[in-house]
Order: C-alpha cells, then structure tokens, then sequence
C-alpha cells in the first residue's frame, strides 16, 4: 500500500510495478509526494517518500470526468525504481472474472 500526499487529503494508491504507482485521476491534481510502505497512517517515519521531482510520467484515463466521477484511475511512472520492501498488486488477467452484475470489492480511499 501507498500514501499519496496532496494539498488537501491523503488517498491510498498501489505499487502496480516497481516504477508505477496506481491510484485514482482525482488524487493527481495536487499529487506532491507519495510514501511507499507506510500501512499505519498515525506512524509518520514508517516507509520511503517519493517526491513529485521523482515522476516520470503522470497518466490520466482519456475518459475520465471528474464531474461525473467515471473512469478516476491514472498512473504515476517513477523515474526508478522502488527499493523499498513492497508488494505490488495483483492484477486479474481474466475476463471473465468478475462476471457481469456480481459484486466486487474497491481497494481504498480517497
């Protein structure tokens, strides 16, 4: 997990790939720094800041509104790579799953 730290709020993101931080369209605004690692939001020194001079890349889906709240998704590319011990996640390769009207869990907040 990943703190994404803003001017006016801290959302969770996810380490995609040891270069790529994914989290929400609406979060890269005012994207400043991110912390890699940190799992307990009242512990300040846990994990490793990435600061904004340290992105390569920021994405935003083409098809994202934020006045209607679609598609709010974007990737941050680093311009190197995590150090830090960190899962990153696993992303599902099946179309099929989940299958159209179930139920799915988001991942977060923001």
């Amino acid at each position: 997990m990943m703190r994404v730290l803003d001017t006016h709020a801290v959302e969770q993101s996810s380490l995609a790939t040891s270069d790529v931080i994914l989290t929400a369209a609406h979060c890269l605004g005012s994207f400043q720094k991110a912390v890699v690692g940190q799992h307990n939001l009242t512990i300040a020194s846990q994990g490793e800041v990435i600061d904004v001079d340290s992105f390569k890349t920021i994405l935003i889906h083409p098809r994202y509104s934020a006045t209607k709240i679609k598609y709010d998704v974007g990737l941050v590319i680093l311009s190197w790579e995590i150090e830090e011990d960190v899962e990153t996640v696993k992303l599902n390769r099946k179309n099929a799953v989940p299958s159209p009207l179930n139920p799915v869990t988001a991942l977060g907040w923001g």
